[in-house]
Formats: structure tokens, sequence, C-alpha cells
């Protein structure tokens, strides 16, 4: 109860077998300016105790000698069955001694009788001043018990998170923590899995919950003698087996477990996870060592598939193979810059089917070649002149985060996003310097046509750019290779020669860049129809 002013108010029970003793002192004070709204009186110990049982009681002030029950046998009671209430005895001289040794039955004061006003209200000024200040420090206590209850679930899983997945750190001191918070580190052996949530497709601002969602559906299916808690990686849970409560064969019953985890998070709110199980330890300072292999296995996803448990010891996860998808890759980088849309999402796939047709890949290998693929997108986005801000912040970006991301689906269609956006910069800036590069190509051709050694290579250095990219450009800005327009622009030079010249076939031959007289024979009149004496005559005719 509180005053007016907000102030916590206290009760008083007055026990006295002198009715005026007992009225004189709840008149003589204004108890209300020492906190006390509600005063009680009672004759003996007995009656004192009836009170007690049916009202809020905080404060007793009690004479010793009273019928039936007298002030030190009612404060041993009230010191063992209402230990939050304060009393104070009020004793005469003669009683002192006899009233010192009540300290063991939580009396917290004494008054000396005879009791004046101005004494008694000095006193039990004092006397409140500590009962406040032992409130607020049990207040005090209660809510830091309460904050900490509240934090408990945070703490644990920052001390297990220490102990589990960091090398660093006083494991002695870090188990003693541990204890402190209710864990138990006592087991002869552990194993540590770790499940992959696949809460890539979720918003951020969602993340925490079906984390936290997903980590209580984990501790409901391992019961309360093993613990699961979150991991400092994104969007990952820990769990922590101890192999002495799993029975006879413990690794394959934290295997079963984990499988059993995974159906439920499944079927209770959709989530998709993978799981990793590691090696086998004897003691807390060998643990980040199965955390790590627990790691290892869980990141086989990303070739051999998601929504099932990797086992560190099985034996195929052990072949490791480092492969490169180089030719994939090199279509991806030709459709950025020549081809649509649909090509690089076509290119995309055949990069995915290659992961997974090389089951053996490990999750490392799977990453680097990931983070390669947005590398070679940033070196053709380096060639360009122009370029937007976005298109570089996104595979920077990208390429920062694909050692955090979980599933290979989603960086590969992330991948895929960054890929179409680079594709629309290269149309965007090539729509005009691709075709005053095409023009200049052409301006080469009609200048060296008659050259013998005049060739793809030759006017892509002229032109300053790479055979290929000169090859696939000239294809998609005139609809026809290199190799044709040249032969093209040879064919007509000739066919302008036989009909205004008497130059003979194979000078005209030599004149537009053939060294053959007999092949320039043949693609004239694959060009034209006719060999080139039957062109010459119907020329002139």
């Amino acid at each position: 109860m509180a005053d007016v002013w907000g102030e916590k108010m206290y009760s008083l029970l007055i026990v006295d077998d002198e009715p005026l003793i007992r009225g004189g002192i709840a008149r003589i004070l204004d108890w209300t300016s020492l906190g006390i709204d509600q005063i009680y009186e009672a004759g003996d110990g007995e009656e004192a105790l009836e009170i007690v049982r049916s009202r809020p009681v905080n404060l007793v002030l009690t004479d010793i000698v009273m019928p039936f029950m007298d002030g030190i046998e009612l404060a041993g009671i009230l010191h063992r069955d209402y230990p939050g209430i304060s009393v104070v005895i009020a004793t005469g001289h003669e009683d002192f001694e006899y009233a010192r040794q009540s300290i063991d039955l939580g009396v917290c004061s004494y008054i000396l009788k005879p009791i004046g006003a101005k004494n008694l209200y000095a006193k039990m000024s004092e006397i409140m001043a500590g009962i406040r200040k032992e409130d607020e420090n049990r207040q005090y206590i209660n809510r830091m018990r309460s904050q900490l209850a509240k934090n408990l679930p945070i703490i644990r899983s920052r001390y297990l998170n220490e102990i589990v997945c960091e090398d660093q750190g006083d494991k002695l001191q870090l188990v003693r923590q541990c204890r402190s918070a209710g864990i138990d580190f006592t087991s002869n052996a552990y194993i540590v899995g770790l499940l992959n949530l696949g809460l890539d497709n979720i918003a951020d601002e969602d993340v925490p919950l079906y984390v936290f969602s997903c980590k209580n559906i984990a501790q409901e299916c391992l019961g309360g003698r093993h613990y699961v808690f979150e991991s400092n990686l994104s969007k990952k849970l820990v769990i922590l087996f101890r192999c002495d409560i799993l029975g006879d064969d413990p690794r394959n019953t934290a295997y079963q477990v984990m499988e059993i985890i995974l159906k439920a998070l499944d079927n209770t709110i959709h989530v998709k996870a993978t799981g990793g199980l590691g090696v086998e330890v004897s003691g807390p300072d060998q643990l980040p060592v199965s955390f790590r292999s627990a790691k290892r296995a869980c990141e086989y996803r990303f070739s051999l598939g998601e929504n099932v448990v990797y086992d560190i010891r099985d034996g195929s996860l052990n072949t490791l193979l480092f492969r490169y998808p180089a030719q994939e890759v090199k279509d991806l980088l030709r459709s950025i810059r020549f081809g649509t849309d649909s090509d690089i999402r076509d290119a995309i796939r055949a990069i995915r089917q290659y992961i997974k047709d090389e089951k053996q890949l490990s999750g490392i290998n799977v990453k680097i070649v990931l983070s390669e693929i947005v590398t070679d997108i940033l070196k053709e986005l380096s060639e360009l002149s122009e370029i937007t801000p976005r298109t570089t912040e996104q595979c920077l970006r990208l390429h920062n985060e694909i050692s955090q991301m979980s599933s290979l689906d989603a960086i590969l269609n992330e991948i895929m996003q960054a890929a179409i956006t680079a594709a629309e910069d290269f149309r965007k800036t090539e729509n005009t310097s691709s075709r005053a590069l095409i023009r200049k190509v052409k301006e080469c051709v009609n200048s060296h046509y008659m050259d013998l050694s005049f060739s793809l290579p030759t006017a892509a250095n002229q032109v300053g750019v790479s055979t290929g990219y000169l090859s696939a450009l000239f294809k998609k800005e005139t609809g026809m290779n290199f190799i044709k327009y040249l032969t093209d622009v040879r064919m007509e030079k000739a066919m302008e020669l036989l009909r205004g010249t008497d130059l003979r076939t194979y000078e005209i031959a030599d004149q537009i860049g053939f060294e053959n007289t007999h092949y320039f024979s043949v693609a004239f009149k694959k060009y034209t129809g006719m060999s080139p004496s039957d062109f010459r005559k119907g020329g002139k005719k």
C-alpha cells in the first residue's frame, strides 16, 4: 500500500496485556508521518498470531511479559513462520539482558520502558528507516533475481557459445560459469550437432522470431538434459549432446534425434533445416573440435543437398575434391556480355547442375567457386567505361555475404540477379560504344582486306579488344561472323575488278587477299553462283 506521495506504507501490531498501554502507544504518535497507516492491537502472543494469520502485518511491537504466550515465544514463532515481519521488543531494565538473548529470534531492536512520546518517536523513526532500507534491498534483490531469470537464456547461450564454439578462453573458468547458470558438464563424453536453418527467404525483422521458435522446438525434442543454443553464426543452432544419457549407441541416438528435430521444424513452422553431427569428444576443452567438424559436415548441403543430417564420420564426406566449373562460368560471362536474361538463367542452372553432379565437393570448395564467379563478374564490369554504382555494390555485398549464406539455391539466385543487373549495364553502355567499335572494325576491313595475313586477331589488335570479345560483338551487332564479312568485302571488290579491269583471275585473287587462286574461284562461285570467268563474260555483256 502507498500514501498519496507514492511512498510505501506499513502496518503495525502492538502486543501488550495492558489495554491502556496499547491504546496509549497507538494514539501517542503521528504514525502516518512514520509511514504506518494501519495499527492493530493484541493482548497476548496467541491473539497476535491470530491477527498475523488473517491480516498483513509488517512490524510487531511487543511486550515481553504477557499471559498465555510471552513476547520472546511470539518473536520465535514469527521468526520461523513469518520471516518478513520485523519485531521490536519493549522491555524494562530488569528484563533487558533476558530480551537481548532473543537476538537469534530475528528481533530487530529493543525499546526500554517507560516509553515516552519523544523517545518512542525517535526510536521508531530509526527502526522504520532500517525497515525501509531492508525492504528496498529485498526489492532490489528480487528485481535482480527476476532480471537474471529473464536473461538466463541469453547468459547460458553466451557461455555455451564461448565454451563450445570458440578455441580461446579459460575452459575451466568457463565450466564454472556454466555451472553457475545451471549447465551440467559432468558427462564423460559429448557430441556437438549443428542445425543450419533455411531462413534465407524470411524477412530480416522476422528472423529472430523464427530462430527463437526453432530453438524451442528443438529443446522440446531434446528434453531438459541436452542443450540447444543460438550460434554466433547467422541462422544456426548448436546442440550439445551429453553422451552419458544417450544410451549404448550415443552417436546413432544423437543422429536420430536430429532427424526428429528436422521433421518437427518442417511440420510445425515449415522451416527446412540441414544438420551436421561432429566427432565425439571426451571433455569441455575439446568441444570446439566437435563443433568445427559438425560445421564441416553441415556444409555438404551445398553439394549433396539440404534437409538431411550429415555425420562427419561418414567416409564419403571425408573424400574431398576440388573442382571448378570453368566452361559453365565462361558461358555465364558470355551471356552477361552478349546474351539475354534467359541465357543467364540457363548458365546459372548449368553451374548448379555441375555442383550437384560433383557430389563430393566440400562446402568450402562450393563457396570458393561461388565467390570466384562473383569476382569474374566484377572483372567483366571493370572493362566498362560507365557502370552504375548499384551494380558494383550488389556484387561486392554478395561477395562478402556468400560465406554466411546457408543455401546453395539462395546464393545462386543472388548471383543470377547480380548477373542480370550487370548485363543491363553492358547493354546500356555498349549500345553506343559497340556500334562505334564495329564501325572502326569495318573501316579496318575496307583498308586491309587485300592483306593476305589480315584476320580477326589482326582487326581485334588494331581496335584494342580481345579476339573473343570482337568475335561475339561483331556477330551480335551485324548478324554475321567476322570471317563472312571479310569474305563478302573481298568478293565485292573482286566483282568490281572483274567488271572494270582486264586483270587475270590470279591477279585479282592476289589483290583482294587470296593466296590460292583455286580457293578464290571456289569462294567466288559460292558467293555469286558463277565462276570468275563466267561472271566477267556476263558483266561485259
